[in-house]
């Protein structure tokens, strides 16, 4: 019911709304529909009771801001059967004159049921909390639209397989007198949770409680779960509010699922109530599962057929009991030492919760350390906590983890605490690594042995130490050598440090040279670690003079050859052993020289190995040879070997000098001639040896043609041994005049001995042209051409042509004869077409040869009538390319022309075919015109096409053409990468059908000539065969950017046609030389190395750069000529994470090589921790230090994450010098707590990185002040500071009453504040100062749990006492400062006391001390006081 206020906004309307009942009476008995069986109403006018109104409105009363509306509810309660009527007036008292506030009439009507459930109203079907997957009754399925009677009863659990009922019995409580007193619970039902005032009967007093209040009273009181449970109540009656009786029993209608137990039971299944009474019924439910768990059922009257469906809808939610964290990190415990933390385990629920934790989980991980637990079990309050106390010892090094579990009664899964432990002990561990590279761990149980083996005299050996903390402290050792005096002067020790930082390694070595043989025994090295273990070691080994054993110490290599350059050298193997039980080193001292040469590496021999030396005998001159060689053992003993041998000339000959040319004639083919040479060794060694012949000719590479023999290998003796060799010549076909030699091949060299000439007899008759074109020729004339008959062989021979073949239309003069050798002879063919025909051919004209092949002619002409033609064509193009002229042909016939144009002229081409149609004016033949050879002396290329015509006639055209020289073939361009090789191929293409040789000429344009660093390189010479095409190949190389511009031509010498190209090349940057990967963590250093070769005879100076701010490398790098340079350059990052950048190296001769730079930055590690120690109440200030690495000015953000440590915003760090700059930042240690307390400081910039530093901080209980004097009757401030950053209560408390002070005050946080304490002496003077404490404290809360004091001293003097107590306090002081002056300087405060006279007389402080004021001047929490 809205209503509006329509005042502007300056009004408020205040209103108030009453009913008042209006009378009416109505007379008659109705049955209302809304409960067909279920409801009975009887209708009559009734009063209404002005005191219990059942019309009620919320609000009663309010005020309405202006322009808004105001919603009231009405709520229509009645308390009897019948009618109801009212209105609802409301009051609005500033209402303008004449207007009245609102009326309303409301009416009601009260029904009378057969049945009356005392349950409270549920929305959980109307208000659409119910889950519309679930099933229905009966097994309805999901979505189905329940009966909007449905009546709701809710349930809420807390955990699993508890029992909760719905009842209302009386009996509970006496049958629960049996657990506690019999008088508790009526006394707490009556007086605890009584809705009205008024006290009623023990059972409807029990109806009104208040329940969840009662049930929370008893859980205080400590009753138990089970109990609480038990008695667990809703209002659930069923009242019977007619005249009759009646019987009621509970049917289920939910579906049975049989893969569950049943939650809901009903323990008053059946019974009868009585007329005008009341029953109650009770539900349990037993949860199994969590959420929503539903079941329906159906309340049945069987009198009057009345069905009234139910719903029973529990809810179960897990415990809300928890550990007030999830895990436990001891961090760092010493091995032996215990370590505890105390977890509170929360109980948020109204009920106690039994807990016990599963003892398995106890142990960690290989049963190492087990962890204890106080209490292992217990009971845990509602809406409280149980601290439970978890140690353990550590027992090992290195990370501990446990995952506690602990079963809590009534959840679903238990509870979980993850525990780690990281135990450390002063952990020190020492490597050594003897002269073989074996590297053992000493043990400090045990006496370590350190044998240095066999030792050669005068030899130097080392063993190294490594000396490595592994442990979470620094420690100091000592070294302890003893042993005999002429032994120790052998041993030198060596080590620089005699401390060892945590996480770092010392490297320490002890070198053993031995100056005299003895054994080495009887000598012990001690390391003695502080505070911790020590390593005993025991040196041993022997003296050896070492030896090798030589297979041999004098060789004559004898009689060798004079070498040259191809022979084979003469050698000998030299087997070096090694008996001894050690390893040698073997070096040659021996030098090569022309003549002898020692191949041999030094290298290290080990025991009975073996190692061979080659020594090769090169004899210059035909003298004797001595040389010794000499061997180096291990650098101090020598062994030398002898080495022989005579030099000698190479003399095999013919033994005849005739037989120096052997002729071998002229045979001819067929016949066979043998020639038998004797030759002669003259030398005075022997001599192995093997004839070889190389021909020229490929005919004479048959061996069936020549033959030389023996074809295997010869020895001759020394001085005299002879051999015969025969040559055997039988050629197969005709071999022109030849001269060979026959090569003797000696040790890879050879060597011309005899010479072998002569010929192979044969026919050899050809044609010099087997193809005759004769072009067009009229009808009835001849046309002759000339062909030669050439005899190229040694014999003479007779031909004779076929003669036949030639008719009607060709001859041959004269048609046989005979042709000796050497000779040429003219054949005159001659052309006369008898017929008028286009083409004219004759193949195949064969001329039979005596003992030879027949030879071919293939012979061509047409014949046409004579047409003069007047028109010329001429031609002109470049050499080796093509025009073509369009001849244009009229054919003004009829007749359809298909013309086979003749053409003459090899550098003329045309189409074979071409058709002209009829009338057609102007069908043009296109030829063209090719030249392979270029025209040189105004001459010009001549020929003619003759068209022969359909009528007998033809066409005849001159054809002239000029051949200029070739244009390049290409212009090339190329961009090529610098330093990297590069291949141009150049396409040389052969015009001609025959092989020919090019000469390539390099001509440089542009430059004119190239520089040293650049080459341009390319054979001499190319073949390329007929009509075929090959690559030429130009390697172009140069080792920075440049551009270069050649003009490569290819010219055949012989007819001087040539073609050309242009390459243009562009170098340009070679790109990417290589890739270098560094991984370093941050602020640590890394070294990167860069190789580069100078190929040139001079220096390189390259300039380095790159822009990586974290990369420090030298500027230049200076390379020596022809060898190999290194740079190098360290990267230092002050950032995580990765990064990319370019490295370069510029050198004006070489270029630029270019590499890219991964750079990886690892997290480091924390800085060293800072502690500190003070007490409560006051600060502590350190200053936290880290290396700066940034080369430029920086800003450093700091940033704590706890708020007992305080550190600036910011600092600024100017630029670090090359090793780093410390930098300090100032700490202020503020504890708020008593205890220990742990943060990180973390120092960040977005150039110079991240610092991560420990800070740890110890605070012990605040320590008592004072004491401070006060004069009687006056007062003393006493400056105390709320350390807390909020606003806080602070209680002050004096126990003594003749002190005084305010007892409470807030004082902000952070901020200093005066306590002023009077003192007010007692009226019985005594001679002893009055003293007493002032105690400030703070609440619980804010002191974390436990109540904070601060306590000062107070002592009250009187004030005859003041002036003496001033004077002594100041002789202590001055005493005390006298002590301490030295220790002003370093920043400790001291009390001074001063005293002023206010009078004119000058008597001393002790005659008149009333004239004198005192005032003590202290630290910050000073008193200032005077009198």
């Amino acid at each position: 019911m809205p209503i509006q206020n329509s005042y502007c906004a300056s009004n408020v309307g205040t209103a108030s709304v009453s009913a008042l009942a209006g009378l009416s009476t109505t007379k008659g008995t109705q049955t209302i529909s809304r409960y067909d069986s279920v409801v009975e109403s009887s209708s009559s006018q009734v009063s209404i009771d002005i005191d219990n109104p059942p019309f009620t409105v919320e609000p009663c009363s309010g005020a309405i801001a202006a322009m808004e509306t105001q919603e009231f509810k009405v709520k229509f309660i009645p308390l009897e059967v019948g009618k109801f009527e009212a209105s609802l007036n409301c009051s609005i008292p500033n209402l303008k004159e004449g207007l009245q506030g609102q009326v309303v009439a409301v009416k009601g009507r009260s029904l009378l049921p057969y049945c009356h459930f005392e349950l409270e109203d549920s929305d959980y079907i109307s208000g659409n909390r119910r889950n519309s997957e679930l099933s229905g009754p009966r097994g309805a399925p999901p979505g189905v639209t329940l009966d909007p009677n449905t009546h709701v009863i809710e349930f809420q659990a807390v955990g699993v397989n508890t029992i909760n009922k719905s009842h209302r019995k009386l009996a509970v409580l006496q049958t629960a007198a049996s657990e506690s007193p019999a008088t508790l619970l009526p006394r707490l039902f009556l007086t605890l949770g009584v809705r009205t005032g008024t006290f009623l009967s023990l059972e409807k007093s029990f109806d009104r409680v208040d329940h969840e209040y009662l049930f929370g009273t008893l859980r205080v009181l400590g009753f138990g779960t089970h109990f609480i449970a038990w008695i667990r109540l809703l209002s659930f009656y069923i009242m019977n509010p007619t005249n009759s009786d009646y019987s009621f029993q509970w049917v289920p209608e939910s579906a049975p699922d049989v893969r569950m137990q049943p939650t809901f039971f009903c323990l008053t299944e059946n019974g009868y109530i009585s007329a005008g009474k009341k029953t109650e019924v009770s539900f349990q439910f037993v949860p199994q599962l969590l959420n929503i768990t539903e079941s329906f059922w159906s309340f049945i009257i069987p009198e009057h057929n009345i069905t009234v469906p139910f719903l029973l809808c529990g809810n179960m939610s897990e415990p809300a009991v928890s550990f007030d964290r999830s895990h436990i990190n001891y961090k760092f415990v010493l091995i032996g030492h215990r370590a505890h933390e105390t977890v509170n385990m929360l109980n948020q629920e109204a009920s106690p919760f039994s807990f016990r934790f599963r003892e398995d989980t106890l142990q960690s991980e290989g049963y190492v350390s087990k962890l204890t637990v106080e209490p292992m079990e217990g009971i845990v309050l509602p809406h409280s906590s149980v601290p439970i106390i978890f140690s353990c010892v550590a027992k090992t090094d290195g990370n501990v983890n446990w995952n506690i579990s602990c079963d809590v009664k009534a959840k679903t899964v238990p509870l979980t605490l993850n525990i780690k432990m990281q135990g450390y002990s002063m952990n020190a561990t020492v490597t050594c690594e003897g002269g073989d590279g074996i590297v053992i761990e000493l043990s400090h149980q045990t006496i370590n042995e350190i044998s240095f083996g066999e030792v050669e005299l005068n030899d130097d050996i080392s063993c190294h130490f490594v000396i490595s903390n592994n442990g979470k402290f620094n420690f100091d050792f000592d070294w302890e050598l003893s042993g005999a005096p002429n032994i120790l002067s052998c041993l030198k020790l060596t080590c620089k440090w005699n401390n060892v930082e945590t996480g770092s390694s010392i490297p320490a070595s002890i070198r053993f040279r031995p100056d005299h043989k003895f054994v080495l025994k009887d000598v012990e090295l001690k390391l003695k670690i502080q505070k911790g273990p020590t390593f005993a070691c025991v040196l041993t080994g022997c003296i050896v003079i070492p030896n090798a054993h030589l297979s041999f110490t004098r060789y004559d290599f004898g009689p060798c050859f004079i070498y040259n350059a191809g022979m084979v050298p003469s050698k000998k193997t030299l087997i070096i052993t090694n008996k001894q039980e050690q390893a040698i080193s073997l070096d040659c001292l021996f030098l090569n020289n022309s003549y002898l040469e020692v191949k041999f590496q030094p290298c290290a021999l080990l025991p009975k190995k073996t190692m061979k030396a080659i020594i090769i005998f090169y004899p210059r001159e035909p003298i004797r040879y001595q040389e010794l060689i000499t061997f180096e053992i291990n650098g101090l003993t020598q062994q030398s070997v002898k080495i022989f041998g005579q030099g000698v000339e190479m003399r095999i000959e013919v033994v005849d000098y005739k037989n120096k040319v052997v002729n071998l004639k002229a045979p001819k083919v067929g016949q066979i001639v043998k020639k038998v040479v004797p030759i002669i060794n003259r030398s005075s060694a022997p001599l192995t040896f093997s004839l070889a012949v190389n021909p020229n000719e490929h005919l004479l590479q048959n061996l069936k043609v020549l033959n030389i023999w023996p074809s295997s290998s010869i020895k001759l003796d020394a001085n005299g041994g002879t051999c015969d060799v025969v040559v055997t010549f039988s050629p197969t076909y005709r071999i022109p005049q030849f001269a060979e030699e026959v090569m003797i091949e000696c040790t890879g060299v050879s060597k011309p001995l005899f010479a072998i000439r002569g010929c192979g007899q044969g026919i050899e008759i050809t044609l010099d042209q087997d193809r005759i074109a004769f072009g067009a020729v009229v009808l009835r004339s001849q046309v002759t051409r000339l062909t030669m008959i050439q005899n190229t062989g040694d014999v003479g021979a007779s031909f004779r042509w076929d003669i036949e073949k030639f008719k009607p239309h060709f001859s041959i003069t004269p048609v046989e004869g005979y042709i000796s050798a050497g000779m040429n002879m003219s054949l005159e063919v001659a052309f006369h077409p008898a017929i008028i025909h286009a083409d004219i051919r004759l193949e195949n004209v064969q001329c039979f040869v005596e003992g030879v092949k027949p030879l071919q002619l293939y012979l061509t002409g047409s014949c046409v009538a004579a047409t003069a033609m007047k028109e010329v064509v001429n031609f002109s193009c470049q050499v080796r390319t093509t025009q073509v002229h369009g001849i244009v042909l009229i054919n003004r016939t009829n007749q359809l022309w298909n013309l086979q144009p003749l053409i003459e002229g090899e550098h003329w081409t045309g189409p074979k075919n071409i058709t002209v149609h009829p009338h057609q004016q102007n069908q043009s033949y296109e030829i063209t015109y090719k030249p392979l050879s270029m025209t040189m002396d105004g001459k010009k290329h001549q020929g003619s096409v003759f068209f022969p015509l359909p009528d007998g006639t033809g066409l005849l055209y001159m054809l002239y053409g000029v051949a200029e020289p070739p244009k390049a073939v290409a212009i090339i361009n190329r961009e090529v990468p610098c330093k990297i090789p590069y291949t141009v191929l150049l396409s040389i293409n052969n015009w001609l059908p025959k092989p020919q040789r090019f000469r390539a000429i390099i001509d440089q344009i542009k430059p004119e000539r190239l520089e040293s660093y650049t080459t341009l390189k390319g054979l001499d010479y190319i073949e390329v065969p007929g009509s075929s095409r090959r690559d030429y190949r130009i390697i172009f190389f140069t080792y920075k950017e440049a551009t270069i511009s050649v003009k490569v031509t290819f010219r055949n010498e012989a007819t001087q046609e040539y073609l050309y190209y242009i390459v243009n090349i562009k170098s340009i940057s070679p790109g990417l030389n290589g890739t270098i990967e560094l991984v370093a963590a941050v602020r640590q250093s890394t070294t990167g190395t860069v190789a580069v070769e100078n190929p040139l005879t001079v220096p390189i100076v390259f300039i380095t750069e790159c822009k990586i701010s974290d990369i420090s490398l030298p500027t230049q790098l200076i390379v020596p000529p022809q060898a190999k340079g290194i740079l190098n350059f360290e990267y230092q990052p002050l950032k995580v994470g990765e990064s990319t950048g370019r490295l370069t190296l510029n050198s004006s001769e070489l270029g630029v090589f270019y590499y890219d730079l991964i750079l990886k930055a690892k997290p480091a590690g924390l800085e060293k921790s800072l502690h500190f120690r003070t007490t409560f109440g006051t600060s502590q200030t350190l200053s936290a230090k880290f290396m700066n690495h940034s080369r430029q000015k920086v800003e450093f953000s700091c940033k704590v994450d706890s708020p007992e440590f305080l550190v600036d915003k910011s600092i600024i760090a100017s630029p670090a010098s090359p090793g780093g700059s410390e930098i300090g930042v100032e700490v202020a240690y503020e504890p708020l707590r008593v205890g220990e307390s742990r943060s990180t400081l973390n120092i960040t910039s977005p150039v110079g990185g991240d610092y991560n530093i420990p800070l740890f901080g110890v605070c012990l209980p605040a320590k008592p002040q004072g004491p401070f004097s006060i004069r009687a009757g006056s007062s003393a401030s006493i400056p105390f500071k709320n350390i807390f950053p909020q606003a806080t209560i602070f209680s002050f408390q004096v126990d003594n009453p003749a002190f005084v002070c305010k007892p409470t005050e807030t004082l902000r946080g952070k901020k200093t504040h005066i306590v002023v304490v009077s003192f007010e002496a007692a009226a019985s003077i005594s001679k002893y100062p009055a003293t007493g404490r002032l105690i400030i404290s703070c609440p619980q809360s804010v002191g974390n749990g436990t109540v904070m004091s601060w306590i000062y001293y107070l002592k009250g003097i009187t004030p005859e006492k003041v002036i003496l107590f001033i004077f002594s306090f100041a002789k202590f002081v001055l005493i005390k400062v006298s002590k301490q002056q030295e220790n002003t300087n370093n920043g400790e405060a001291f009390t001074v006391v001063c005293l002023t006279n206010q009078t004119n007389s000058s008597k001393s402080a002790e005659e008149n001390p009333t004239n004198y004021t005192g005032e003590i001047l202290a630290q910050e929490n000073s008193i200032v006081m005077s009198s």
